[in-house]
């Protein structure tokens, strides 16, 4: 888990320094995806067993048919 938050660091510093000086909303932007990519990572190694995409859209087209 600290490999994935120190790969998540160097991807945030890495492009930190590729946005320009007046782009805010990029830089707010990328802190916030790379905090919700963390945070899911983080949850699926807790939660092996939670279902995947492919299994959420199965359970909603089956709750259309009915």
């Amino acid at each position: 888990m600290l490999r994935l938050a120190i790969h998540n660091v160097l991807i945030i510093l890495f492009e930190w320094q590729q946005i320009n000086e007046g782009y805010r909303k990029e830089k707010i932007a990328l802190i916030v995806i790379s905090c919700l990519g963390w945070g899911l990572i983080v949850f699926l190694l807790f939660f092996p067993e939670t279902p995947g995409p492919s299994e959420w859209i199965d359970l909603l087209i089956g709750m259309f048919r009915q």
